[in-house]
């Protein structure tokens, strides 16, 4: 698959892969598609396609295009230095939506959640790419599963939304967590401890406190 795709785009787009901010989407039958992007959200319609055109030209399918606009544009006839300069701005659009506090997000969360991950996160580059072994998986599962049962006993009326995000962050992470890497759990865990500190100390202390102190050799330092 990565020999498909011209060495430069590689280069440029692996350490959002790495991160998890973007994924490839499959070509299908189309031979004309040299590259499917799209941003790894589920709330989230942006991408970037490339496509052969005439030549060594090639076509783009961009959304959003600029900072002006949120919309879908294309252009044809680029040489792949254009492209390139074209992928490299979509990029930076993303990375920008992605800091950028605004009335659509919970600053409050996303304080915790930094907070959280800057301490946690390992520093080395291998643990951006990295799995957990399959031991600390398996206690990682056994976590959240403690994770979703704890959560219940805390759930009202007030904060049954908050709770909810919680047992849903928690088993989208159980059914993927093979697929990520140490600092891609790190993040993903980090966001679950934001949340459950918002809602209230005894929660963030049951779970972050109480829970991963079990677990927290294996998982953050290794067996």
């Amino acid at each position: 698959m990565k020999r498909t795709v011209p060495l430069k785009l590689l280069k440029l787009i692996t350490p959002y892969l790495n991160q998890e901010k973007i994924i490839v989407l499959p070509k299908g039958n189309n031979d004309d598609i040299v590259l499917h992007l799209k941003e790894n959200r589920k709330d989230s319609d942006f991408y970037f396609k490339i496509e052969k055109y005439f030549l060594d030209s090639f076509e783009i399918f961009v959304k959003p295009f600029s900072e002006e606009s949120i919309e879908l544009d294309n252009v044809f006839s680029l040489t792949m230095e254009i492209v390139m300069d074209h992928l490299n701005n979509w990029l930076k659009i993303i990375d920008e939506y992605d800091s950028i506090i605004t009335i659509y997000d919970d600053p409050i969360v996303a304080s915790y959640q930094k907070e959280y991950y800057s301490k946690l996160k390992f520093s080395d580059e291998e643990s951006d790419v990295e799995p957990y072994t399959l031991e600390q998986q398996q206690y990682l599962n056994e976590y959240l599963d403690k994770v979703i049962e704890q959560t219940k006993k805390y759930k009202n009326s007030k904060n049954k939304v908050g709770i909810n995000e919680i047992q849903s962050d928690a088993a989208e992470l159980k059914e993927d967590l093979t697929k990520y890497s140490k600092n891609q759990v790190i993040k993903k865990l980090s966001f679950i401890w934001a949340k459950a500190q918002k809602i209230n100390l005894e929660l963030i202390k049951h779970l972050f406190f109480q829970l991963t102190t079990e677990f927290a050799k294996k998982l953050l330092i290794g067996p």
